[in-house]
């Protein structure tokens, strides 16, 4: 396709969205040699074009750009670079930049008129007075002082910086990297992040791999990037060292792995980058030595950023186990006393083993309770939530002068429940009757990091974390060095479930591993084994088949809750899925069932092609009442989840709730966007259920949401609804282990239907991909490497 280059002026501003920076611009140019679709205009026509603004110009051309570009001043004049494609909708050619680029103002007259177009002439002069030269200190990083200027805030400023950003550094590296694929939006995410923008380019020159902290750009691209920039990067140990990041990370996204065999790595290099063996052989052999970046021992290799954070983990748990427990002078028979009275308010008795976890939580700081499906994890937790909470913490502090530890005050202890996700918050909620939150909300999630660290931590005397085998390493030690000693930390978790998405296995490795206070529940109670749900769920997570004859429908328990639909075609399993559910609202109602599968995309039977199926059938497309956001769609009534952390408008990962109303906003500059509003009373985080949360997205902001017809089981994990139709064919194959299996039935509270094959299902039910992770953590704990204490 067909580069071309030439001057324009900005002749009207027909549509642009600030949000995701596409436009509509028309222009009029006097360089119209060898462009073709650009014919000259008499006087007239142009003027009806500019809505006379041109008047003095006489003949040009016009054209029209569309596309993803900085916001482009009427009147202005830039060095267009783009490509021209057709639109069947408009019968028309128009022109798709590459980048759009103007010259930098230089007089002050230039830097006044530039200055405007953000801020008042007042402002601009104010500016201009004390900074000169203050668009090339913007362009250079360089640190503008607002405290002598009376009248201009940080808002301004900020304004000024984002066109100057947009125009002039920017736009260079769009012409710099759009060639190898990079696009607006990338270019605009690393310039906006970096503290001087205007090294941006050399830094890259330098070094193209810092293209991977780009969001999309993973090694395999950018090496290839790198390679067309700088062709003697192919033999480099600067390449050498990025693969090594590269595929330790990989190990720990894709399959959990801290640590790697050393000649794994060696046997995928020479596959992928065949000409840096010998030296990644080498940076092997040199970290063995001294590490800079890795850790290396003998076989092993790893990163040293989920060393430390291992590390760090057992030694915060040690750190709180040997702190003084401020529960110590709570006699057994209190316990015993208050155990009788909350048997007696709730109608039954502890089993005995319930009743050895709530001492064990008395008289120990770091307590570990596992729990299988229907074995009483739920009960044994709101026994603990009751009986703590009705206990005393007392506080010692030490005499100066004696040296001897003094009382120092007694309290009703501060308890904090917490989970990764907000629908296992919201099930602790249920459980305990009592406000639970997720450990970012806890610990007070910012841009930079958290709020609550080693150094500021958590007023708390007991944390309570449930669904814990959710939680990577990264997560869990930032949750354990934020606890003050002398707190109690009490986690609770399914081993059985689905492990940790990203590194590590700290749970199960703590349960396995670990001489912390532990409890394991794996018997199944009386009322629970006339669940086929419960029944089979515990037989498959010991790699057991629970089917004896495979027919094209067996139906499971006593309550006869359980039923496998066995088919070969994934086409009928997504068909049978659809109707079922179809069938399933009408007698249970759309908010009490779903469908659940292994996979988001890709996929034929995932989550967001069978959303996109559902919401055609149970939502109308209404003119003006949709929204679209790439390739997603969301209509008025939709039903959607919230998929990251948004503090801003207190809504967190994992809630769900409806479209309520899209409209159509104006902002300050006249530019018209849909606003979507959502209703999140159907899944309010907290215990007043009468509290009704509705929250407003600009268009930019609607990518943070999904739609919620269907689901994925790591997005149900945690929580739990009446009716669950599972799907899982051998396009899911890499997933396919027991506890994605265990994960998924035991999401149904009520029905369970699963449609699968044969093979699919045996296969889920021979392999457990979680007991096979290579963690530091399991190493440390074993013995098998040793550390400092």
């Amino acid at each position: 396709m067909e580069i071309y280059e030439f001057n324009i002026r900005v002749e009207s501003q027909r549509f642009y969205n600030e949000e995701n920076n596409f436009g509509v611009f028309g222009f009029s140019t006097d360089t119209i040699k060898e462009i073709p679709h650009l014919e000259f205009q008499d006087k007239s026509v142009f003027d009806d074009f500019d809505n006379g603004m041109s008047n003095d110009v006489g003949k040009r051309a016009t054209g029209t750009i569309v596309g993803k570009v900085q916001m482009l001043e009427v009147g202005e004049e830039y060095l267009f670079k783009g490509t021209m494609e057709y639109s069947k909708k408009f019968e028309s050619y128009n022109f798709k930049p590459i980048s759009c680029t103007s010259k930098i103002p230089a007089t002050l007259d230039e830097q006044e008129n530039f200055l405007k177009s953000v801020s008042t002439s007042r402002e601009a002069k104010l500016l201009l007075d004390e900074y000169p030269n203050v668009i090339d200190l913007i362009i250079n990083g360089e640190q503008i002082d607002l405290s002598n200027i009376k009248g201009i805030g940080e808002v301004t400023l900020d304004k000024i910086k984002n066109k100057v950003l947009d125009n002039y550094i920017i736009m260079d590296l769009l012409s710099f990297l759009s060639p190898y694929g990079i696009t607006f939006n990338q270019i605009k995410k690393i310039a906006t992040d970096s503290d001087n923008p205007s090294l941006i380019r050399q830094e890259i020159e330098k070094n193209p791999y810092i293209l991977t902290r780009i969001n999309g750009l993973g090694f395999f691209k950018v090496d290839r990037i790198a390679l067309k920039l700088n062709k003697e990067l192919a033999i480099s140990e600067l390449r050498a060292k990025e693969y090594i990041i590269y595929i330790l990370d990989d190990f720990a996204d894709r399959e959990g792995h801290t640590l790697v065999n050393r000649n794994k790595i060696i046997a995928k290099a020479r596959k992928d980058v065949s000409k840096c063996v010998d030296i990644i052989k080498d940076i092997l052999e040199e970290e063995n030595k001294e590490s800079t970046f890795l850790y290396v021992n003998e076989k092993i290799v790893g990163s040293l950023k989920h060393y430390r954070q291992e590390l760090s983990i057992l030694k915060h748990l040690n750190r709180l186990e040997n702190s003084e427990n401020r529960f110590s002078d709570i006699s057994d028979d209190l316990i015993y006393k208050i155990i009788i009275e909350t048997e007696e308010r709730q109608g039954f008795k502890f089993t005995q083993q319930q009743i050895d976890a709530i001492y064990g939580s008395v008289r120990s700081n770091v307590i570990i309770i596992s729990g299988a499906a229907g074995c009483g994890k739920s009960t044994v937790l709101n026994g603990i939530y009751n009986i703590l909470s009705r206990l005393k913490a007392t506080y010692y502090s030490e005499d100066n002068i004696c040296k001897e530890k003094v009382r120092k005050v007694v309290r009703n202890p501060v308890i904090n429940q917490c989970s990764l996700s907000a629908k296992a918050a919201r099930r602790m909620i249920e459980t305990t009757g009592r406000d639970a939150t997720t450990i970012h909300r806890l610990l007070g999630f910012q841009n930079n990091g958290f709020e609550h660290n080693a150094l500021n931590k958590i007023n708390t005397d007991i944390i309570i974390s449930d669904e814990f085998s959710m939680n990577n390493v990264y997560i869990s030690d930032s949750l354990f060095k934020a606890i003050p000693d002398g707190s109690k930390l009490i986690i609770v978790f399914d081993a059985f479930q689905l492990p940790a998405i990203g590194a590590g296995a700290v749970a199960y490795d703590l349960l396995q591993h670990s001489n912390f206070t532990k409890f394991s529940f794996t018997e199944v109670h009386r009322q629970a084994k006339k669940s086929g749900i419960l029944r089979d769920a515990n037989i498959i997570r010991v790699n057991k088949n629970p089917i004896k004859e495979f027919k094209s429908k067996v139906v499971s328990g006593e309550l006869e809750d359980m039923t496998y639909i066995f088919k070969k075609d994934r086409s009928d399993m997504r068909n049978f899925a659809i109707k079922s559910y179809l069938s399933a609202i009408e007698k249970f109602g759309e908010d009490n069932v779903t469908i659940i599968v292994p996979r988001k995309t890709v996929v034929l039977n995932s989550s967001g092609e069978i959303n996109k199926i559902l919401q055609n059938k149970l939502v109308a497309k209404v003119e003006g009442e949709y929204i679209n956001y790439g390739d997603k769609e969301f209509r008025v009534g939709d039903k959607i989840i919230q998929k990251v952390n948004n503090y801003e408008y207190d809504v967190v990962n994992g809630e769900s709730g409806r479209v309520s109303s899209i409209y159509e906003n104006v902002n300050s500059q006249g530019n018209k966007s849909k606003v979507m509003k959502n209703d999140y009373g159907l899944d309010i985080l907290g215990v007043d259920k009468t509290k009704i949360k509705l929250i407003e997205y600009e268009i930019s902001e609607v990518g943070q949401l999904e739609l919620f017809y269907a689901g994925t089981v790591h997005s149900w994990q945690g929580s739990q609804v009446d009716v669950v139709i599972g799907i899982i064919d051998s396009s899911h194959y890499i997933m396919l282990d027991s506890t994605l299996l265990y994960t998924l039935m035991t999401r149904a509270s009520k029905r369970c239907l699963l449609i699968t094959d044969t093979k699919s299902f045996k296969q889920c039910v021979q392999n457990n991909k979680t007991t096979i992770r290579e963690t530091f953590l399991s190493r440390f704990l074993k013995g098998e490497l040793e550390y400092e204490k």
